[in-house]
C-alpha cells in the first residue's frame, strides 16, 4: 500500500509541473506577469527592475533550468526592447538582466496588465446632504466619455475613486462626482457645480440647479444625457469597469490574428519604418520614395493639412510643388520630436490609434501596421504590405495637435 501511495503521490506532483521549453537565443518574447529583472540567475540576486506585463524582451543567453511555482523553465539573460515598470515608468531600452523564462510568452495582449476583477471594488462611506443625493449617487457618480464609447484608447491610468481602485482616461473623459453636498461635472480642464433639486420616481431624470441656470440630466441605458448631450458611462459604482471589460475582450479578439506572427515580421521591419520616419522628419523626399508602392499612389494623411497629399511614385521623383509643400508641413510637425527619433520604439500590429476595422476597410493591400507614438496627441501610422522579402509602404497617417 505504501508503494502504491508513493507512486500515486509522484504522479500528482508531476501533473502540476508545467514545462516551458520554448526559450531560444535571439527570440523576442513578452512578459506575461509582472516579473523581476535580476542581476544574476537566482531569486536571491538583486532586482534591476520589475517589468510590467506586456514588456517586450529579447533572449541573449540561456541559463540554468529550474522549477518555480510548478513551472519548469530556464533562467534567461534578456535585453529590454520596449518595456515599462510595474508603476508604469519606461524601462530604458537595452537594459539587461536575468529573469525566469517561465513567465515569458510568445504573445501577450496590449492590455493584459489591467486588472479586470472586482476585488478592489469597495464603496467608501459618503456623507450625503439628503436622501435625494444618496438615491442619485450610485446612478450618476462615475467616469464618462463625451458621446459614444471610444473605439481606440490610450493607456488607462489606475486611479482611486469612491468605489475603489479603478482606471481613468485622458482627453475626452468626464466625471460626475459628489462632495460636501455638491454635484460636480468635470472634464477637459473645466468643472461645474450643481445641487440636485428633484429626482423622478424611477431614478432616471434629475433636475440640477446652480445660481445661474438649471439642467435636466436623464439616464437612458448606458448613457447620461445632460441637456440632451450624450455621455457614455465608462465605470462607476453601478457598472464597475464595464467599458474596459468589454473593450479589452473585443480588442483581443480582433487583434490576435495580426499579433500571432509579429515576431516573424520584426526582422523585416527593423529598418524600413525608421528610414521613412527619418526622411519625413528631414523632408527628404528621395529617401522616402525608396519605400513606397511604385504601382499606385500613396496617400499621406497629414493631420489637418488641406492640400493634395495623394502622390504617385513619379510625383515623388519629380518633387513637384505640392509634394514639397506637403513634406515641409510634415517636417514642421516632426521637428519637435527630432531628438527622440533615434530612440523611439514603434509598435507593430498593436492597433493603438487605428482599429482593425478601419485597417481592413481603408488599407486593403496592407497586412502590417507600424505606429510611432510620440505622446497621447501626436503619432505617425504606417501601413505596409509585406510580400516575401519586399516591404512596401501603401499608406501613411500623421496626426499632431500641437504645432510650433
Amino acid at each position: 500500500m505504501k508503494k502504491i501511495f508513493c507512486s500515486t503521490g509522484f504522479f500528482f506532483i508531476a501533473l502540476f509541473i508545467f514545462a516551458e521549453t520554448n526559450m531560444q537565443i535571439n527570440k523576442e518574447m513578452y512578459v506575461k506577469e509582472n516579473l523581476r529583472l535580476r542581476s544574476e540567475e537566482s531569486t536571491a540576486s538583486s532586482v534591476v527592475a520589475v517589468m510590467r506585463v506586456g514588456s517586450k524582451v529579447k533572449i541573449l543567453e540561456l541559463g540554468k533550468e529550474e522549477i518555480i511555482d510548478s513551472i519548469r523553465s530556464n533562467w534567461v539573460k534578456i535585453e529590454v526592447l520596449n518595456g515599462k515598470s510595474k508603476s508604469g515608468d519606461v524601462i530604458k531600452k537595452g537594459t539587461k538582466g536575468w529573469c525566469f523564462g517561465g513567465y515569458l510568452s510568445d504573445y501577450v495582449g496590449r492590455f493584459d496588465y489591467i486588472d479586470l476583477s472586482n476585488r478592489d471594488f469597495k464603496i467608501q462611506k459618503i456623507q450625503f446632504k439628503n436622501d435625494r443625493d444618496a438615491a442619485a449617487w450610485e446612478k450618476l457618480a462615475g467616469l464618462y466619455f463625451v458621446g459614444s464609447p471610444h473605439k481606440t484608447i490610450s493607456e488607462p491610468k489606475e486611479i482611486d475613486t469612491p468605489w475603489g481602485k479603478d482606471y481613468g482616461f485622458g482627453l475626452g473623459c468626464h466625471s460626475v462626482s459628489y462632495e460636501n453636498g455638491t454635484w460636480i461635472h468635470g472634464g477637459d480642464g473645466e468643472a461645474e457645480e450643481f445641487e440636485l433639486e428633484s429626482i423622478s420616481p424611477d431614478k432616471t431624470v434629475f433636475l440640477m440647479k446652480n445660481r445661474y441656470y438649471s439642467q435636466t440630466w436623464k439616464i437612458d441605458g448606458e448613457y447620461l444625457y445632460i441637456n440632451n448631450n450624450p455621455y457614455y458611462k465608462i465605470t462607476g459604482p453601478d457598472c464597475y469597469k464595464r467599458f474596459l471589460k468589454q473593450f479589452i475582450k473585443n480588442y483581443n479578439d480582433a487583434v490576435f490574428k495580426y499579433r500571432r506572427d509579429v515576431s516573424k515580421l520584426t526582422e523585416k521591419l527593423e529598418t524600413v519604418p525608421y528610414e521613412i520616419l527619418k526622411a519625413l522628419a528631414t523632408g527628404d523626399v528621395k529617401a522616402y520614395s525608396k519605400y513606397v508602392n511604385k504601382k499606385s499612389a500613396v496617400n499621406l494623411k497629414i493631420g489637418d493639412y488641406m492640400e493634395n497629399t495623394n502622390f504617385s511614385y513619379q510625383n515623388l521623383l519629380a518633387e513637384t510643388e505640392d509634394v514639397k509643400r506637403a513634406f515641409d508641413f510634415m517636417k514642421s510637425d516632426l521637428i519637435t520630436h527630432a531628438n527622440v527619433i533615434d530612440s523611439i520604439q514603434p509598435t507593430i500590429n498593436e492597433f493603438v490609434e487605428t482599429t482593425t476595422e478601419e485597417f481592413e476597410k481603408e488599407y486593403t493591400d496592407a497586412n502590417v501596421l507600424v505606429e510611432y507614438l510620440f505622446n497621447e496627441y501626436e503619432q505617425i501610422e504606417m501601413f505596409f504590405k509585406i510580400d516575401g522579402n519586399n516591404v512596401i509602404l501603401v499608406g501613411l497617417k500623421e496626426y499632431s495637435v500641437f504645432r510650433p
